[in-house]
């Protein structure tokens, strides 16, 4: 069944047919009612988020039909993108508002309707609460009155799901809005949570959302009758309730700890003896939850700077006494075959133990080494698992003269256990190579030891695959820090090591990693990627005296990337294997082209162009989709490298660039594709001018494109100046289409971020503000002569200039304008000053020219203060 070609849905039965294929493990029925739903979704938006809240509420509906319409409903609202950005306030804006009072009524409605959890109908309310946050006032009012003495299990339950959902992301926005609703929130949630007979999903439900609303509820854990309630209340459970409520109950304390911890002192013997049960429970979460509540509260701990020490309680080292031992037995609670990406009890211990030896310091070491030294030749392999762990985990918190003799004497032992029996403990012993090599180089990169570390490592990458891919990454540590000795030795004369002490070893490390590469299980364990990566990692970190074997490498890599491009498989997990490889010899080239001299690159960058051609040229639908990315920026560094020379490969390949930025509907490749185009331009200069309309008009085209993804603007408003760069003086012939468009950019640029955005949005927004200062620069630069006083074409748009240093008065006006953002400013005013002399001063307010100033001082970059003292004295010569 296709959906495709319906332009319009005219009765409900179409949508719900389409809801259901969304679902439908056919990609193709997925993929056609997913293209319908979003071709709907452009051209009728009010009308299609209506009926799906209409679908989502009629319980004569199938479930599954449900549950898709809560889902396009909150996706629509919001996106996919996991939290909520300005523009989909814009979107939802854009709605009518009877049809948006009628949706939230509808939701609101729906709970406690849908036969399966959790509620989507209470994610859809949440959405769109956080949406209207700053009027919808009665967002939270109305889904707790909900709650009536009459309401069943399943109302109970989605309200109390809404709640958390809706306080978490508010929180995570402004807490002080949902503040003025602390005391009926508590009573609600309190209240359902200790109610007689409550159910272990509505006490679960209610300690989720009681987590979710501490934030706002600081005045009631001020009052100390409130306090007590509210913990007790939630210990109470810990000790009675059900595995699940147990858990929850003990991840609500976290939270109580981590948001107030100076203010639990009192209760904090109590809090201890309860997670000290649930540490040693068998129940594997109910333990995940007490070792998480001591790392939180040692992140906490850590985070205390000297300024606050009077907030400093001393919890860890308090109760280190009791907490250490469980800690150090649990690393050794595990199974031979447990899954190695779960996140077991063993792997939250290790990463506690961590936290633990940072906080406490010297004080961990001694009791940790008693176990190490009881247990690394214990009989059991998870106990001498556990004792390579224990050490590996607290080098990084004692100071180096307590655990610095110690791991001169224990290393080499530690590392002789690769030979052991267990393939977890080889693992381990791997982990613990990069954790040293990490954190005291010095000592592991001395002859002897270094020695028997590579020794070690040439035989861990041989191992099962979970081993060789954490010796990959003590190897990227290895190289990592033998490059930055070198670096700390170079002369001032020297622009980068001659030597190294892994010189001598260089062929025999490159040579064991391209092995790891090459191996029939490369697919496991995830070492194919990390193989690959330490590869990179070891080329960037490489000497001068190391680049003829990287030379010979770049060679075989090319000739392998051939060799695979001409394979095929019908088996389409084989053939995700052989695209994933493909794409992993373009990243392990990249660095190759970048450090290698150009007459080297020379050599290859014939064939290695002939499979980027190749790649580029294949399907987005296909596998090759998957490594488009690569494959460009690939061509990219070799841009770089060539420079004028990749002339050669502009028939082939320009249309292919042209096409991935085209293919707006993958905006990550279409964001990379535009900066491909940036370094064309860069490295053609002048001779792009053929091609200047037809890059034009395409960033236009693309920038028109409603859904485009976000990231994409700014990059090409950059790829504008890039252009203007590239043809000099030639730019005036373009300037009637590129201004009005820089101008648009700019409306959206002065637009202050909003006070629910979040730190995303903050960054997109300088992004943009950057990039379009450096497009109008990069037009401003182009159009001045050799003195830097403006030519006729730009005293033509003198006006348009005016408007932009206006536009940038009202930027450099936000709180979140970024330091760069005042380094380009200062940089264009300065430009505008000796461009236009005397004549641009009254287009430039005294108080913004020294506010910038005044930045620049503050700055902390030196760039970005030079930048503006430069300005100021252009400024003052007017």
């Amino acid at each position: 069944e296709t959906y495709i070609q319906v332009e319009v849905f005219s009765v409900m039965e179409d949508l719900i047919q389409a809801l259901a294929a969304t679902g439908s493990t056919d990609n193709d029925s997925r993929e056609a009612a997913e293209a319908w739903l979003d071709e709907v979704k452009r051209d009728n938006l009010s009308e299609l988020l209506g009926a799906l809240a209409a679908i989502l509420a009629d319980e004569q509906n199938e479930p599954q039909v449900r549950t898709q319409a809560g889902l396009q409903l909150k996706n629509c609202v919001s996106g996919q993108h996991g939290h909520i950005r300005d523009e989909d306030r814009k979107q939802w804006g854009i709605v009518d508002a009877d049809t948006r009072d009628q949706i939230k009524q509808s939701v609101l409605a729906t709970l406690g309707t849908e036969p399966k959890s959790p509620s989507t109908a209470a994610q859809v309310y949440s959405t769109i609460a956080t949406i209207e946050l700053e009027y919808w006032e009665n967002a939270l009012p109305d889904v707790l009155a909900r709650l009536s003495e009459d309401a069943s299990e399943k109302l109970i339950v989605a309200v109390l799901d809404t709640v958390g959902y809706m306080t978490g992301d508010i929180n995570d926005i402004n807490p002080d809005l949902l503040q003025p609703h602390s005391d009926s929130v508590l009573n609600a949630v309190i209240g359902a949570m200790t109610a007689e007979g409550a159910s272990s999903n509505v006490q679960s439900s209610a300690l989720k959302a009681l987590s979710n609303s501490l934030e706002f509820c600081k005045s009631n854990f001020e009052d100390e009758d409130e306090r007590a309630y509210i913990i007790n209340s939630v210990g109470k459970l810990s000790m009675e309730g059900e595995p699940e409520v147990v858990k929850e109950a003990v991840v609500c304390l976290t939270d109580i700890v981590h948001i107030y911890y100076s203010n639990v002192f009192d209760f904090m013997d109590a809090i201890h003896s309860v997670v000290a049960e649930a540490m040693v429970s068998e129940n594997d979460d109910i333990s995940l939850s007490g070792i998480e509540f001591w790392s939180t509260v040692a992140e906490d701990e850590l985070d205390i700077d000297e300024n606050e020490a009077e907030e400093m309680r001393g919890y860890c080292a308090k109760y280190a006494e009791t907490v250490l031992p469980s800690v150090l037995n649990l690393l050794t609670r595990q199974e031979e075959d447990e899954d190695e990406d779960e996140f077991t009890v063993s792997k939250s211990a290790s990463v506690c133990l961590g936290l633990l030896a940072e906080m406490l310091g010297d004080m961990i070491v001694d009791p940790t080494i008693e176990f190490v030294t009881e247990n690394m030749v214990h009989e059991r392999w998870n106990m001498r698992d556990g004792a390579v762990m224990a050490f590996g985990g607290i080098i990084s918190g004692p100071s180096e003269e307590k655990i610095a003799p110690i791991l001169e004497s224990a290393a080499a032992p530690i590392m002789n256990l690769i030979h052991d029996e267990s393939t977890v403990v080889k693992d381990t012993v791997a982990w613990a190579i990069g954790r040293m090599t990490e954190m005291y180089p010095e000592i592991m990169l001395e002859e002897e030891l270094r020695n028997t570390m590579l020794t070690c490592l040439a035989e861990a990458l041989v191992l099962e695959p979970r081993v060789a891919t954490n010796a990959c990454w003590a190897v990227s540590n290895v190289a990592e820090e033998a490059f930055k000795a070198a670096e700390n030795q170079m002369s001032e004369e020297q622009d980068e090591p001659e030597t190294y002490l892994l010189s001598g070893d260089f062929p025999t490390i490159l040579g064991m990693l391209v092995s790891a590469t090459e191996r029939d299980d490369v697919d496991e364990s995830h070492l194919m990627e990390a193989s690959f990566e330490s590869l990179i990692v070891l080329i960037q970190n490489s000497p001068l005296d190391c680049r003829g074997f990287i030379s010979e490498y770049a060679v075989s890599a090319v000739k392998r990337l051939t060799d695979t491009a001409g394979k095929s498989s019908s088996n389409p997990s084989d053939m995700k294997v052989l695209v994933s490889l493909l794409g992993r010899l373009c990243s392990v080239l990249q660095p190759c082209i970048s450090v290698l001299d150009l007459e080297v690159v020379h050599t290859f960058c014939d064939d290695l162009m002939e499979v980027v051609i190749f790649i580029l040229g294949q399907t987005s639908s296909g596998p090759f989709g998957e490594i488009f990315e690569d494959a460009l920026m690939t061509c990219s560094e070799l841009m770089r490298k060539l420079d004028t020379d990749f002339h050669r490969y502009l028939d082939g390949v320009k249309s292919l660039i042209l096409d991935h930025i085209r293919n707006t509907s993958n905006g990550q490749t279409c964001f990379v594709a535009v900066g491909v185009l940036s370094d064309l331009v860069g490295c053609l200069h002048e001779e792009i001018t053929p091609f200047v309309q037809e890059f034009l008009s395409l960033l236009m085209e693309i920038l028109a494109v409603p859904d485009l993804d976000r990231t994409v603007k700014p990059q090409a408003l950059s790829t504008f100046g890039d252009i203007a760069s590239a043809i000099g003086e030639g730019v005036k012939d373009y300037l009637p289409m590129v201004i009005p468009v820089l101008e648009n950019a700019a409306e959206s640029a002065i637009e202050p971020v909003s006070v629910a955005s979040d730190e995303e949005d903050v960054q997109f927004k300088n992004k943009l503000r950057e990039n379009l200062i450096e497009a109008y620069t990069g037009i401003f630069q182009s159009l001045t002569d050799d003195k830097a006083r403006a030519t006729p074409p730009l005293e033509s748009i003198f006006a348009n200039v005016a408007t932009f240093l206006n536009y940038l008065q009202q930027m450099c006006q936000d709180a979140t304008f970024s330091d760069d953002g005042f380094r380009l400013t200062a940089g264009f005013i300065g430009d505008s000053c000796r461009a236009f002399g005397s004549s641009i001063k009254p287009m430039l307010n005294v108080e913004f020219v020294e506010y910038v100033l005044l930045k620049g001082r503050q700055s902390t970059d030196q760039t970005t203060a030079n930048t503006a003292e430069w300005m100021y004295k252009h400024f003052n010569h007017l």
